[in-house]
């Protein structure tokens, strides 16, 4: 966990919330499209469509178009705490795939994605290329992964008893759709924002008014 929320206020977005809750989805990465094994390499984490076949995330997860890239239906409440069985044939929920098709590196920790096959989101969020500032208060939407109670410690710095690890679990349980609100301390173009996250949560949408302001990484 990182930083701090202040009281979210949920209800007052709700409408724009639930958009982005059905514009963001859990996707897994396989190091090479033609790797069989083992689970070890895969990587997880938040995708979110930004029209009806692209989607944006994390480049550190997927950092080239040597990848195989599947995704779990946006909106899904609850991801596979399994990220190799997105890739069975069949797999045994509804998935769709997708390519990159280019990154920010070295500069920027953002990779665009594109559906490969037929599938089309019906909902996508707008993106607001505008800086943030100082005090913004936002949201962002995202799977928290399968972190431990050491990943809880590393997050946080200081002393972390069990009851702390307990109400980190509660708030972010894995691998499940999560919403979580806080403040911009840092604005501009690469601003940080004092708002709690937790791993798996990289590549969510960081959202002001309903508009896409950023991602999240972690």
């Amino acid at each position: 966990m990182t930083g701090s929320s202040i009281q979210p206020n949920f209800d007052t977005r709700k409408s724009s919330l639930t958009l982005a809750a059905q514009s963001t989805c859990y996707i897994g990465v396989k190091p090479d499209r033609n790797l069989e094994t083992p689970s070890a390499g895969y990587q997880y984490g938040t995708a979110f469509f930004v029209s009806s076949t692209l989607l944006i995330t994390a480049a550190h997860l997927v950092p080239d178009n040597k990848r195989r890239i599947v995704g779990q239906l946006p909106g899904t409440q609850r991801a596979t705490s399994f990220v190799e069985d997105l890739f069975k044939k069949p797999p045994p929920f509804d998935t769709f795939e997708c390519k990159c098709l280019g990154t920010g590196l070295p500069n920027a920790d953002l990779a665009v994605l594109q559906v490969t096959g037929s599938y089309r989101a019906k909902v996508f969020l707008k993106i607001d290329e505008s800086g943030l500032d100082v005090d913004d208060l936002v949201d962002v939407v995202g799977y928290p992964g399968l972190y431990s109670e050491r990943d809880v410690r590393n997050m946080h710095p200081g002393l972390i008893d069990g009851d702390i690890v307990d109400d980190v679990f509660e708030l972010f349980p894995k691998s499940r759709l999560v919403i979580t609100h806080g403040l911009v301390v840092l604005g501009g173009f690469m601003p940080r924002y004092r708002v709690s996250t937790v791993s798996g949560m990289s590549g969510s949408p960081v959202i002001v008014n309903g508009k896409v302001r950023g991602i999240v990484i972690v």
